[in-house]
């Protein structure tokens, strides 16, 4: 990826490249409004992936008309796919609607004319029939599509919010903060290069035998895209990079560090246990119910007794002010009944299971919305009413099973403290 990027960035570089030769991998995921000649030295099948590739050039910042090439070979199936995309879709002067769907309700005929041997007359009399066609089924599109523009019509005020909002969120969470941290509690060690770039490299004396992502000889790294962008051997640490996940690896799913002891005197004397217990989907259609009920944290805080103080003792009081564990400390560990942890995990699930009733209730409610929404836009498109009716079906089975897997949310204890109090 990063060498596409520096690819993609040599031919912006106005003393670069002044031809970009590739492959259908530059088709989507790149601007080039810079530039205004496109070359296709071959058409793709799939209508969409064609207005892809003319995307890369028609985007915002283009100030010349977009030349597109389209050599291909008289006589051959090559002049059929051209005739089928300039004279029925009008791919090459417009972007055509539902050109995708169209396709794949005619593309046994196409398939058929390209396959056989080259025929000037069927191939007059495809396109002449093809352009009839595609024009009804594009007023077809027109009629139900009335309802969907209103709906998700565009707000420039709200569009400049959100993206305010996503470059302020960007400014204050740098991964360098967050990996910074990790690295320094588990023991790699990390060393400043320059402003954009530091060393990174397992220490010795690590907590785990070693890092997910991270070799024992030790890599360069930045936090600055463009910087990585301008030298080769620098590794860009984004929050996708392997090494930044496995930082979330190591917090979520080892052992390190889910469990640990503190003494705290801003509490009243007597011993307290928190949980942090997670509530999150886990069957097969986790990757859809968890839009609605996403990977959720609750906290429960019990004394010795097993009365809930969660809300009377909040997590950052207890984060402040935490004192060093002595000698008597550890006594007091050794003496503490031996039923105990077992109790107070019983009656932490106990309370974890009675709190989970919101957050499934609200995530439910959310799908129904969704789903309620669909149904209408579904509704007021200009399909038959069998068709309505089919959409309509499958998406109820698709609601009955994410409501399933909501309500089939599981609960794990994910870390433990144990605060004693000050002696």
């Amino acid at each position: 990826l990063m060498e596409r990027d520096r690819q993609a960035s040599y031919f912006a570089d106005e003393e670069g490249a002044q031809i970009l030769l590739s492959t259908e991998v530059g088709s989507e995921g790149r601007n080039f409004e810079f530039s205004n000649h496109l070359v296709l030295f071959d058409l793709p099948k799939l209508p969409d992936q064609l207005e892809q590739r003319i995307g890369r050039l028609d985007r915002i910042g283009q100030e010349n008309d977009i030349n597109i090439h389209v050599p291909y070979v008289q006589g051959t199936f090559e002049e059929t796919l051209f005739c089928w995309y300039h004279q029925v879709l009008n791919s090459f002067t417009s972007s055509p609607k539902g050109a995708n769907a169209f396709y794949e309700k005619h593309h046994h005929e196409l398939h058929q004319i390209l396959e056989s041997n080259f025929n000037r007359e069927a191939l007059n009399n495809f396109v002449s029939s093809m352009s009839k066609i595609y024009q009804e089924y594009q007023h077809e599109l027109e009629q139900g599509r009335d309802l969907i523009v209103e709906t998700h019509s565009y707000n420039d005020q709200f569009a400049k919010e959100m993206i305010h909002d996503i470059k302020a969120y960007e400014e204050k969470t740098s991964s360098y903060e967050f990996v910074d941290q990790v690295f320094n509690a588990v023991g790699v060690n990390i060393e400043e290069l320059n402003e954009y770039s530091f060393f990174i490299k397992p220490s010795d004396n690590m907590l785990i035998p070693s890092f997910p992502g991270l070799s024992a000889e030790g890599v360069s790294i930045t936090f600055d895209r463009e910087y990585a962008l301008k030298f080769e051997h620098i590794t860009f640490l984004s929050w996708e990079h392997p090494i930044t996940k496995g930082c979330f690896e190591l917090l979520l799913n080892s052992p390190l560090g889910n469990s640990t002891v503190i003494k705290q005197d801003r509490l009243p004397r007597g011993v307290y246990l928190e949980f942090i217990i997670t509530l999150q989907t886990s069957d097969a259609y986790k990757h859809i119910s968890s839009k609605y009920l996403p990977f959720t944290p609750l906290r429960i805080l019990l004394n010795a007794n097993g009365a809930d103080e969660t809300k009377k003792f909040p997590k950052k009081l207890i984060d402040t002010e935490q004192k060093v564990l002595d000698t008597q400390d550890y006594q007091m560990l050794e003496n503490l009944p031996k039923d105990l942890m077992t109790d107070l995990f019983k009656k932490a699930n106990q309370l974890a299971n009675g709190r989970t009733q919101k957050y499934t209730v609200s995530a439910i409610e959310d799908l129904d919305k969704n789903i309620y929404h669909e149904k209408q836009r579904i509704h007021g498109l200009h399909i038959s009413a069998q068709e309505k009716e089919q959409l309509t079906h499958e998406l109820t089975v698709y609601q009955e099973n994410i409501k399933q897997s909501i309500q089939n949310a599981t609960l794990a204890i994910d870390t433990i403290r144990l605060i004693l109090p000050t002696v």
